[in-house]
């Protein structure tokens, strides 16, 4: 087990006042804060045994970067991941390749090309090998396909493109009609997505649990200082007791102990890292809402 430490064994690179421009944070600056932080953990969690080993090739850059990135954000946890090669990679890793705050984190948005040749791709082979031919034999003149009725993708053809396609089941495609109102469109949204919701296997996509933003909460409760020493306790192996972190990440005028730590902070701290929540802040940050705690 690893051994509890007191407070004097705490890092020499923490000061809980390097966290004063927390107050500064939007939804993107949080996006950007938490994305590269729980890229890090999640590293340190699965990898992190791996740090005394001499790693070769692709796996040594990859420690290298990681290392980097937390050097640089011990030194200034709010560094500007634009200017930083080794935040930059983790801030685009985790929004999936996309520049700055992007328009693809919207939950509802349009289809781009590179996601429609995706979706194509992972169509079922049989799908999409009856619909090539159908095409080719209405636009082009090729031979039409010998015995339709008995191709094994007939079946699915006319189906929904999820249907047919190994896609994660969070995402739907839909086709939207401009010629009609908006409300009887904003209608038959709502009723598709709760038809879809029924059909979904999936708990967190029947009845997903509703996400707040509480941007001063975050900062009341010292997340980031919290999240930053403990992945330094992941890498080190060592175990900061509530008590310890708590005279940490609290200021003294604070009325904040080990019990709010352990009430409080932890979990918020795990539901703020997690996958679904980054989604929720990202598609809040695409969206350009909630730039600054006053606009809550």
């Amino acid at each position: 087990m690893p051994k509890r430490l007191q407070h004097s064994d705490l890092p020499a690179w923490f000061d809980l006042a390097k966290y004063q421009a927390a107050t500064t944070l939007g939804a993107a600056g949080w996006v950007e804060q938490l994305s590269i932080r729980a890229e890090l953990k999640t590293w340190l969690e699965e990898d992190g045994h791996l740090l005394g080993e001499s790693p070769s090739g692709a796996v040594r850059e990859y420690h290298g970067l990681n290392m980097a990135a937390l050097t640089a954000l011990r030194e200034n946890p709010f560094r500007d991941f634009r200017t930083d090669d080794s935040l930059r990679v983790h801030f685009l890793l985790s929004m999936d390749g996309a520049e700055s705050q992007p328009r693809s984190a919207l939950g509802v948005r349009r289809l781009t090309t590179h996601e429609f040749y995706l979706y194509e791709a992972m169509v079922d082979a049989n799908v999409r090998d009856y619909s090539r031919r159908y095409f080719a034999h209405v636009f082009e003149n090729a031979p039409a396909i010998r015995d339709p009725l008995s191709h094994p993708g007939r079946a699915k053809f006319l189906s929904s493109i999820d249907a047919a396609a190994r896609v994660d089941s969070q995402w739907a495609t839909v086709r939207v009609d401009l010629t009609l109102p908006d409300r009887l469109l904003q209608d038959q949204l709502l009723e598709l997505l709760s038809e879809l919701r029924k059909a979904s296997e999936d708990a967190s996509l029947t009845a997903p649990k509703p996400f707040r933003l509480d941007f001063a909460g975050w900062l009341r409760f010292g997340v980031l200082p919290y999240i930053d020493l403990t992945l330094w306790a992941i890498q080190n192996r060592k175990r900061i007791s509530n008590r310890v972190m708590a005279d940490a990440i609290f200021s003294r005028w604070e009325a904040a102990g080990e019990e709010v730590v352990r009430k409080t902070t932890a979990g918020l701290a795990k539901k703020l890292l997690s996958p679904g929540y980054l989604r929720f802040l990202e598609a809040v940050a695409a969206g350009g809402k909630a730039e600054s705690p006053e606009s809550q």
